[in-house]
């Protein structure tokens, strides 16, 4: 029941931040092609749910290239703390 959750919880995440990524962009057009990057914590078990999150997303939005970066733990706190200070 917990990867359940967490997947649900994964895609809602997808779906935000892809709005998220409009929002910055400006207009996009139904043809655009749009590509969010998602940084993640290196653990397998998050990797694991968050690809397989992503290839479901991408197959119901293929305009929609998500690409997943990971960090150790300590390296992605300093990689994403300035990254939402600068609001990127």
């Amino acid at each position: 029941m917990f990867i359940k959750k967490g997947r649900r919880s994964l895609v809602f995440l997808f779906a935000g931040l892809m709005f998220i990524s409009l929002g910055f962009t400006g207009t996009v057009l139904a043809a655009d092609k749009i590509e969010v990057t998602f940084w993640i914590h290196s653990n397998p078990a998050f990797v694991s749910i968050a690809k397989n999150d992503a290839s479901l997303f991408e197959k119901m939005e293929p305009n929609v290239k998500i690409a997943i970066e990971t960090f150790p733990y300590q390296q992605l706190i300093d990689k994403i703390t300035p990254a939402f200070i600068a609001g990127t």
